[in-house]
């Protein structure tokens, strides 16, 4: 049995080393971790890219471009909805964070509902 785990060691160990030379390389921006600050409405929902937490985008944090999320979605009042969030950078390793969402279509006799619209901002870690 130590035959073999040696050897499978060694690969994994030199696997990892290879994976984490690579994002070194120019080119390759590294993840970073978008920490979204912003006030939600009770009972509203958002299309959001920060649905489950925290996101992880490779970007450059000492060069920030403006970001554009969206997303697509059927919704249970009858409507097809787009969510837009956009990020405009506003200095280091900080993004102004707009989100706005609008209905595509319905199907008949659709729930009364009405789009959303939220500000605040994006902590780069």
């Amino acid at each position: 049995m130590q035959v073999l785990a040696v050897p499978v060691l060694k690969s994994t160990l030199f696997a990892a080393l290879a994976v984490g030379a690579l994002a070194l390389l120019p080119g390759h921006p590294a993840k970073h971790r978008l920490i979204l600050h912003t006030h939600s409405e009770p009972h509203a929902l958002y299309l959001s890219q920060w649905i489950d937490g925290d996101i992880q985008v490779p970007l450059d944090a000492h060069d920030l471009k403006p970001l554009r999320f969206e997303m697509r979605a059927e919704v249970s009042d009858g409507c097809r909805w787009l969510g837009v969030e956009t990020l405009t950078p506003i200095g280091d390793h900080r993004y102004a964070y707009s989100y706005a969402d609008q209905k595509l279509s319905c199907a008949p006799n659709p729930l009364a509902t009405i789009p959303s619209q939220r500000t605040g901002w994006v902590e780069v870690q």
